[in-house]
Order: structure tokens, then C-alpha cells, then sequence
């Protein structure tokens, strides 16, 4: 069924997630059950708060198998939300290939306005992962936060420094580091968003339901 969506703006989240089947093993598989690599997209107008929990309003749910899931997204999508109402959509992903691609694709209309965003439950896993020093990873989201590029990269060079003798390390440091670097503007466009909720747990719950 069609939403009308309150307010011009819609938010879309989209993830992959693994469906475990629950069948025997067969010759060809490794692991004793075959995976469904599902595409889930979720979308919404905004966030509400009864009480203690908060509500996507106008939420619409899409989980797919495809091959070609963003085709059969926009298909859905587009007969669910009238596309000329809204100005602006927000696209928060972990800004893996598949889903950047498609994104654009979102525009029907000359004034639908896409703003891309990453998730900030991914950047935080970032900054975790190169440093375990607490001053160190408050520093370098302090950095995020202050929209702080140049501190963040020469900080990077410091813990990098440190580091020198591994090189194993030190090509996972410069993997993280190009990966936030990279996604800049779209971290703080996430900051900018007033809809931040992470896309992940969002994803897994609606997924496992």
C-alpha cells in the first residue's frame, strides 16, 4: 500500500545480511548450510519517541534475494512514496560499493535533493580498531566530531609512526584511515542529519523478524 509521508523527507538505510537455511548438507557446501545473501533497504520520514522507545514513522520494509536489488528496490519504492512530494532523501549505508552505485538512482525528480551518509556505528568500529589506547580514539573522534581533517590525518601519522616496525599493522592502519578519509563529507553529512540512528542494528532486527 502507498504512504503518505509526513514532512519532505525520506530516509533510506540499506545493508546485506546472511540468511542461514536450515536444510542438510550437501556435497558443494562447506559449512553444513547454504546462505541467502539478502539486500535489505528500510525506509522512513523520521524518528518518534514514545516513551523510552523511538519509532520510524512511516516505515516501509524491503528484503530481497535478487540479483539486481537495487532494480527491484526502486520498482517498490516508488509505487510506495510519491517521489515529487519529497525534496530530500537521506541515504545512510556503510558505503559499500553496491549500495553507493544505486543510490544516485533514487533522483526521479530534478529537485529530489540525495544527501549520502555513513552510518556512525561503522566509523566508531573504524576508530576502535586502529588504536586500543583510549586517549588516542578520543582524540581522533574528537577530530570526526570538530570536522577536523587535517588534525585527524597528522594524529594518524603519530599512531602510524608508532607502528613502523609492522608492516602488517601498519597496511590495516592506512586501510582504516582511507576508508573514514575517504567517507569524510559523508560523516558529516551523518552529523549534519537529524535521523543518525545506526543502520545496523536497524538492518539486523528487521531481518531476524
Amino acid at each position: 500500500p502507498t504512504i503518505d509521508i509526513s514532512g519532505d523527507s525520506l530516509y533510506v538505510m540499506g545493508d546485506e545480511k546472511y540468511l542461514h537455511e536450515q536444510h542438510l548438507k550437501t556435497e558443494d557446501e562447506e559449512d553444513g548450510k547454504t546462505r541467502i545473501m539478502s539486500k535489505c533497504f528500510v525506509c522512513f520520514s523520521g524518528i518518534s519517541q514514545k516513551g523510552k522507545r523511538r519509532k520510524l514513522n512511516d516505515r516501509f520494509v524491503f528484503l530481497t534475494k535478487s540479483k539486481s536489488p537495487w532494480n527491484d528496490f526502486l520498482d517498490a519504492v516508488t509505487s510506495v512514496y510519491d517521489f515529487e512530494k519529497i525534496k530530500k532523501i537521506v541515504f545512510l549505508s556503510d558505503a559499500g560499493s553496491w549500495l553507493l552505485s544505486g543510490a544516485p538512482d533514487l533522483k526521479m525528480y530534478p529537485h529530489n535533493k540525495i544527501i549520502l551518509c555513513l552510518c556512525e556505528f561503522h566509523v566508531r568500529q573504524k576508530i576502535n580498531r586502529i588504536t586500543t589506547n583510549q586517549d588516542y580514539r578520543d582524540k581522533l573522534n574528537e577530530f570526526i566530531d570538530s570536522n577536523d581533517k587535517k588534525g585527524f590525518k597528522n594524529f594518524m601519522l603519530k599512531i602510524k609512526d608508532e607502528k613502523k616496525s609492522d608492516s602488517k599493522r601498519l597496511e590495516t592502519l592506512n586501510k582504516y584511515e582511507n576508508y573514514i578519509v575517504k567517507h569524510w563529507k559523508k560523516i558529516q553529512n551523518m552529523f549534519a542529519s537529524p535521523c543518525r540512528s545506526s543502520m545496523e542494528s536497524h538492518i539486523s532486527h528487521f531481518v531476524a523478524s
